[in-house]
């Protein structure tokens, strides 16, 4: 939440140096999410290891580190569309008051809260451009890949 407030605050300076053409728009946004990035990464790490393991989800090690990898490229992209809403509005309240209008949706259509079939064909658009539905889709194929289920007789529904 904090990227708001830092982005409408960079503005002025950000409009000076682009008036002098310093840099170029795209380089400014690209290098301010790299520069980032690695925050989100220990973020993700001291998020995700004490639950992973507590789960008991797979305790591959390599499964662990692309599940790591999941987290923290579906947090640099709920970043970046934070970093859009810091700029296009003029006021930082403004910007938190549209996170959730916008990223709910997302995470709604994502196929966790609602099967994806069960949503109706209008929202196609939004489930295509959601982070959450690739995460959580790539999450699903890294735990349950290769995972032996066993029903015996009497078991199966």
């Amino acid at each position: 939440m904090i990227f708001f407030f830092i982005v409408t605050e960079e503005r002025a300076l950000f409009g000076r140096e682009k008036a002098i053409h310093m840099y170029r728009t795209s380089t400014y946004f690209l290098s301010k999410t790299l520069l980032e990035f690695p925050i989100s990464l220990i973020l993700s790490i001291i998020l995700i290891l004490p639950a992973y393991w507590m789960i008991g989800l797979n305790q591959n090690i390599g499964i662990f580190m692309q599940f790591l990898l999941c987290i923290a490229i579906m947090g640099a992209a709920i970043h970046s569309i934070g970093l859009l809403l810091g700029a296009l509005c003029g006021y930082p309240i403004i910007a938190v008051l549209l996170c959730p209008i916008t990223v709910i949706p997302f995470m709604v259509t994502s196929g966790f809260f609602i099967n994806i079939h069960s949503i109706p064909s209008w929202f196609i658009w939004l489930q295509v451009m959601s982070p959450h539905r690739y995460a959580f889709g790539a999450l699903m194929v890294l735990e349950l890949k290769n995972l032996p289920l066993v029903c015996h007789d009497g078991e199966a529904v």
